[in-house]
């Protein structure tokens, strides 16, 4: 199953957006990348119930 993405625009502060850019530089990961990847750690860590609501939310999509 390919992944679906949608690009959104976001503002954060500028010390997030320097310790981005020293993660692409040496690392080699694009800030997007970066981005996704701690988005997806913090979901997984801090908000589990997340998902559990997002199939409640599809199944009720589908149902209509």
């Amino acid at each position: 199953m390919s992944r679906r993405f949608k690009e959104i625009k976001v503002k954060i502060p500028i010390e997030q957006h320097l310790r981005l850019h020293t993660l692409k530089l040496t690392e080699g990961v694009t800030i997007s990348e970066a981005v996704e990847r701690a988005l997806q750690r913090y979901l997984d860590d801090e908000a589990p119930n997340t998902r559990d609501r997002l199939v409640e939310l599809k199944a009720l999509d589908e149902s209509v």
